[in-house]
């Protein structure tokens, strides 16, 4: 619709409902997707909703993915409802931003919650090992990490930009720089200053970005395989750097009055991160000596 598109380029498409049984929404969107996607010759995305729904997340959400389409969309076809619409419906999705906010802060505590269950060789891992073939776990354990914490700082991020009126198409892209960049002054600053603390390992904020595809595609970057990059120290680099980016946004969300229950574990889940990176290497699960600790 935007007339941007190439040969290589996927259709989204929003399918309006008069009224969803959101427990359904999944089955109806795969469903959609395949008829749409074998009807065009293309891949098509479809996101699923109603009219209860929509018209909430474009007119009470301003930070919602259905505000930041709301420019680009095309009508294709449209009729009246066939039945009564009900508006007061219950809702699955916020229908605020400082509901929204409140779920992307629940979203990054699950980030923390996952790289705290990656701390430890697995059994698998500690039997590979005895055979000299250790490597890969290793490597994927670190590159768990490495996803999780850019999932984790993009979501404290995106709940600061969505309670200091960020625009919803900054908001709903991935570039953590891009996002940073966009918030109010003071935010800004304290966000990128946090993002540049381990600037020998995490040399600019694109390397915490391109964790999204390259835990996922172990893409190379500047000649490097995602394995080489995920050492034990740039995990931890990666990791403590979102750590502190997530207090910052929690403690600053928190004074705005946003608290969702996943507060009860937060600051749990942060000093037990912290104290892991500061006395464990990340590789063998062993100890730190005080030597090296110092010298990470």
């Amino acid at each position: 619709s935007r007339g941007e598109e190439r040969a290589y380029s996927d259709i989204d498409l929003v399918a309006v409902f008069d009224d969803l049984d959101y427990r359904d929404r999944w089955r109806i969107e795969t469903e959609l997707k395949k008829t749409a996607s074998a009807a065009a010759g293309r891949p098509v995305d479809v996101m699923v909703t109603d009219r209860p729904e929509w018209r909430i997340q474009r007119q009470q959400v301003s930070t919602s993915f259905a505000a930041a389409i709301g420019d680009d969309l095309t009508l294709l076809a449209d009729r009246p409802p066939v039945a009564g619409v009900d508006w007061d419906k219950q809702q699955s999705m916020a229908t605020s931003n400082e509901q929204l906010a409140a779920q992307r802060i629940d979203g990054l505590v699950g980030q923390l919650t996952k790289i705290l269950g990656l701390r430890w060789p697995s059994r698998a891992e500690l039997r590979a090992a005895n055979r000299g073939q250790r490597e890969w776990l290793v490597d994927g354990r670190l590159i768990g990490w490495c996803e999780a914490a850019h999932l984790a700082l993009e979501a404290s991020l995106k709940a600061v930009g969505t309670l200091t009126g960020v625009q919803a198409k900054v908001l709903h892209q991935h570039d953590v720089q891009t996002i940073a960049d966009a918030l109010p002054p003071d935010e800004r600053d304290t966000m990128l200053a946090l993002m540049a603390a381990a600037p020998r390992l995490v040399k600019i904020p694109g390397y915490i970005t391109m964790w999204r595809t390259k835990g996922t595609y172990k893409s190379p970057t500047e000649g490097m395989t995602a394995q080489a990059i995920a050492t034990p120290r740039f995990a931890a680099a990666m990791v403590g750097i979102a750590v502190e980016v997530a207090d910052a946004a929690v403690n600053w969300a928190a004074r705005l009055g946003i608290r969702p229950p996943s507060l009860a574990y937060f600051a749990t889940a942060v000093e037990q991160i912290r104290a892991h990176i500061a006395s464990t290497d990340l590789g063998t699960g062993q100890p730190l000596d005080a030597t090296t600790a110092q010298a990470s």
